[in-house]
This record gives C-alpha cells, structure tokens and sequence, in this order.
C-alpha cells in the first residue's frame, strides 16, 4: 500500500487496493474505505511515542498534551491531516487548524 496503489486504484488498473486507514490518498483521490468484515488485516493502532529525555526536557506537561490529544484523534482526523499536508499544507500548520477545531482549554496554546 502507498501513493503507487492509491494512484492504481484511482486510475483504473486495479478495482482494490491496501492501504493504511489513515493514508491521505483516501481523501484527497477520493477513494472508498471498505469494512474488513473478515477481519482479514490486524489492526494497526498509532501510539504517540517521545523519548525519555524529550520528558526530562519539557516537563509532564509534554505527555500530558499528548496525552490528550491521542484520546481525541481518530483514524478520520489523521487521514484528513495526512491529506492537508500530502496536498501542500505545512505540517504545523495542519497540526494547528485540529487543535483549534478539537481541543479544550488550554491544550491549543500548548
């Protein structure tokens, strides 16, 4: 799965494809999530990782935003930012716009 598959679907050679639910070709090509009712592909959770001196750096805060931001972001939410940014937006920038639509208190300013 990738842009070579995305890009074989949208154009015809094949009828299906694998990707990754949180691929931003899905969107931006406009393509058609199909239900694994034979629970075919194990699911695929993405886990916030940060190294142990990032924590000594920046304090519990760090975690704890991200934290915070892991319980509120789908795998829809992530496949529309990878969009925003596969079609040129900065990634920080994209970041950004799902803070402001998502977040609560004081999580946008961190």
């Amino acid at each position: 799965g990738g842009p070579i598959t995305a890009a074989a679907v949208s154009g015809g050679t094949v009828d299906v494809g694998l990707l990754f639910t949180s691929d931003g070709s899905i969107e931006r090509q406009g393509l058609v999530l199909l239900r694994d009712d034979r629970q075919l592909q194990p699911a695929e959770s993405i886990i916030p990782l940060v190294r142990r001196d990032a924590i000594e750096r920046f304090g519990p805060a760090m975690a704890d935003a991200l934290d915070r931001v892991s319980l509120q972001l789908t795998t829809g939410d992530l496949r529309r930012l990878n969009a925003l940014v596969a079609g040129g937006s900065p990634p920080d920038a994209a970041a950004a716009r799902w803070l402001d639509e998502h977040a609560t208190g004081t999580l946008a300013s961190e």
